[in-house]
């Protein structure tokens, strides 16, 4: 004896319906849904006769995700009493970005700003301060100097007191390093 097996059709409708774990869909009262797109939010969860319900963002709220969440984000605030400025104003889908005025740079989600590091004297720029970065300081090499705190100033050759004749009283004293004279 042989027996066949043929699927029904609604066997066939479930195995190529979407997966209820992808990003666009979800499960809900035994049915695979359609989670709402970016730049909208949910209303009502979809029911055993009607789909999932979205509604867009409103004015300064964004959602950037497909998602199930009952209202879209605040988007952040560029508070210039913090030190941020607005670099670009967002919009439904995307978070609206803020940097730092100069000589500051961004805490770790740009929140507020920090001022940038200055450099004590016998110290140097090695990196200038960015907007996510604080300033990198390294000690001067030999032949280099840094007499002042800075954010921005990189240390400073030494004078040849040989080739600039003259400045040696008025600018500091004169050195021998190997051979020659430098001012300090």
């Amino acid at each position: 004896t042989v027996y066949c097996f043929s699927p029904s059709v609604s066997q066939l409708s479930l195995q190529i319906s979407p997966a209820c774990e992808s990003e666009q869909h979800y499960e809900f009262s035994g049915r695979c849904c359609t989670k709402c797109e970016p730049g909208k939010y949910m209303s009502a969860k979809c029911t055993g006769t009607s789909e999932t319900v979205c509604q867009p963002c409103g004015p300064n709220e964004y959602m950037d995700v497909w998602n199930e969440e009952d209202k879209c984000l605040l988007h952040k605030i560029c508070d210039e009493g913090r030190g941020l400025i607005e670099v670009n104003s967002g919009n439904r889908t995307f978070q609206r970005q803020c940097a730092c005025t100069l000589g500051y740079h961004c805490n770790e989600d740009c929140d507020f700003c920090l001022r940038n590091t200055k450099c004590a004297p016998g110290f140097g720029v090695q990196h200038p301060g960015q907007r996510d970065k604080d300033t990198v300081c390294a000690p001067c090499r030999w032949g280099y100097f840094s007499d002042i705190s800075s954010s921005t100033d990189e240390c400073k050759s030494w004078t040849n007191c040989r080739t600039a004749p003259g400045r040696g009283a008025a600018m500091g004293r004169c050195l021998r390093a190997e051979g020659e004279e430098l001012l300090r």
